[in-house]
Order: C-alpha cells, then structure tokens, then sequence
C-alpha cells in the first residue's frame, strides 16, 4: 500500500478540473500535475453498498498504483466501478503503468 504521506486527504483534494482523464473498463483516473505523486480513490455507497468492500477496492487500487506509478509524479484520483472487484490485479498494475 501506498505510505500515509502519498494518499490524498480529503482536505487536500484538487479544486480545479483535471489535466488527463483516463476511463478503463474497471474505472476512471483523474490526472493533475503536481512534483511529488499522490493517490487518491474514491468509492460511494452508490457502487459497493458493503464497507468491507469499498475498503477491499481501495486496497487494491493503492497497491496496484504503487507498483504501476513507480517513477511518476502527479495527483492521482481513481474512481472504480463495481468490476474492479472481479478484474485481475495483474490488469489494474499493466493500467497504472500505462499512464
């Protein structure tokens, strides 16, 4: 998992319109430049109504980000559907690294 240090807070949460929007069969990732690389992820209620999985999702998307963001830097925002649960981890790392 990422370090506490590269996650967004909801504090610090950009205002403006992102630069990039990436759209993948298991979500969207929001782009904004910035010098050192955070991540953020986002699930409602609305996609996955149990807490044990929107926090399995956000696991998952911050490991995969951390192992597919190596050398980037930039604001990350990922905002997941419902098949980020049953897609590959394999594929979540090969999109990140795509990026």
């Amino acid at each position: 998992m990422l370090s506490k240090k590269e996650r967004l807070s909801r504090v610090s949460f950009p205002k403006k319109r992102a630069q990039l929007r990436h759209n993948f069969t298991w979500g969207a990732v929001s782009f904004y430049p910035s010098k050192t690389l955070h991540v953020g992820v986002v699930v409602s209620k609305k996609v996955l109504k149990r807490a044990v999985d929107r926090n399995k999702v956000r696991r998952r998307l911050y490991e995969a980000a951390k192992n597919g963001l190596k050398e980037e830097t930039g604001t990350f925002i990922c905002i997941p559907r419902s098949e980020v649960l049953t897609i590959s981890f394999k594929t979540l790392e090969n999109d990140f690294s795509t990026l």
